[in-house]
């Protein structure tokens, strides 16, 4: 009789624990982010949150001097306490400078959808683990679209490491068929991965450092060619009374494929 009721109680606190951890809410701050790359933590349920990114980049070392300035509005959603919602639509303007003759480029971007799914929540020996897939329409300006679909997959990883410090990493990969270029059609393969940081400074204030990077691939019928980018980005966030939160980070690369610099400031808003 003793064996049988320790046999039932241990049963039922395994299906207690279990059910705990596919319910119960995640304990760490959903309102951490990071400036460039992703995070585990989705938006809540019935939760509406506006990023709006300005993002400059600068390539100077070789050749015609290159700079990329884009502004994209992303708005998220949360489904349900697992489930979120987005789409993010770009504003893109290329201007390449070369013995004081100057082209530029600008327009709509494509539009991008994702879903993400949060697959457990945070626990002091677990971290919070999303995946997310997303895709792009050819819906941009003659000059900048793509010219076909571009799908992405992806993983975040996201933990309180210690009181006021939270770390990330992420992968994804990226993959287009038939994109259109002045020498005819490409296929496009995008390998990225990166870590971020969190440290609260105040209770407003966050410093943020991230690593990230992303190996790319180009296959036509004639030829192959492959490029590895790599940058570290420190930068801060800040909230202010409102909820509005103000982030600025300064990228650098390091590698000879890289952008030399860039810098992104970004505005974010929950409803």
């Amino acid at each position: 009789m003793k064996l049988a009721s320790s046999l039932i109680l241990y049963s039922t606190t395994i299906l207690a624990s279990t059910a705990s951890l596919l319910s119960e809410e995640d304990e760490s701050e959903n309102d951490i982010e990071l400036i460039y790359s992703e995070v585990a933590y989705l938006q809540e349920e019935a939760e509406l949150q506006t990023d709006l990114t300005f993002s400059y980049e600068n390539d100077y070392d070789e050749g015609p001097n290159l700079d990329v300035m884009t502004t994209a509005l992303e708005v998220e959603y949360g489904i349900s306490e697992r489930l979120t919602i987005g789409f993010e639509l770009p504003y893109h303007r290329f201007t390449e400078t070369e013995d004081d003759e100057e082209h530029t480029i600008k327009g709509l971007g494509d539009i991008e959808a994702e879903v993400a799914f949060n697959i457990t929540k945070e626990r002091d020996d677990l971290p919070a683990v999303s995946i997310s897939a997303g895709m792009s329409l050819s819906t941009g300006a003659d000059d900048i679209s793509i010219g076909t679909q571009e799908w992405e997959l992806g993983l975040m990883l996201s933990k309180q490491l210690q009181e006021g410090f939270f770390g990330h990493a992420f992968v994804s990969h990226e993959f287009a068929n038939g994109i259109e270029e002045d020498d005819g059609e490409v296929d496009e393969r995008e390998f990225s991965y990166g870590l971020g940081f969190n440290k609260e400074i105040t209770d407003s204030t966050w410093f943020v450092f991230e690593l990230f990077g992303m190996n790319e691939k180009e296959e036509s019928q004639d030829e192959e060619e492959t490029s590895q980018q790599f940058y570290v980005a420190p930068g801060v966030l800040y909230e202010n009374d409102s909820g509005l939160v103000i982030g600025f980070a300064i990228a650098i690369g390091l590698t000879e494929e890289s952008y030399s610099s860039g810098s992104r400031i970004k505005l974010s808003y929950e409803f």
